[in-house]
């Protein structure tokens, strides 16, 4: 048994951006895998988040944003070294922990709503 790499069809478009993945869950009803990075520019305040669509084999980013609260938005590194994330199959939930601001983020999947495009 040996675990085989992957050749995405848009592998260029995601190579060419720097960015740290040290953390992901597969979300099933979505077949993808959510990738805990953010892509270094936004749309306004929003950065969007990385994912890999497994059926159509190509990487992929997602409109998610973060209700921010008292102890303000996300930290810039927070996606990158204090975070944890879990699909949550049974309540069809993910949930990513921001440990540099002790916080529980939860989130309903919609695939529809994720504004999801190929990485270009």
């Amino acid at each position: 048994m040996a675990a085989r790499t992957l050749n995405p069809v848009n592998m260029a478009a995601a190579a060419g951006v720097a960015y740290q993945i040290e953390r992901a869950c597969y979300v099933p009803d979505a077949d993808l895998m959510l990738l805990c990075t953010l892509l270094p520019e936004g749309e306004g305040d929003l950065r969007r988040h990385v994912a890999y669509d497994c059926e159509r084999n190509q990487w992929v980013s997602l409109r998610i944003n973060y209700e921010a609260d008292k102890r303000g938005p996300l930290a810039p590194t927070a996606v990158r070294r204090s975070v944890g994330l879990a699909c949550d199959a049974r309540r069809k939930l993910i949930w990513g922990v921001d440990t540099n601001r002790v916080r529980v983020f939860v989130l309903r999947f919609d695939a529809k709503g994720a504004g999801i495009e190929a990485m270009k």
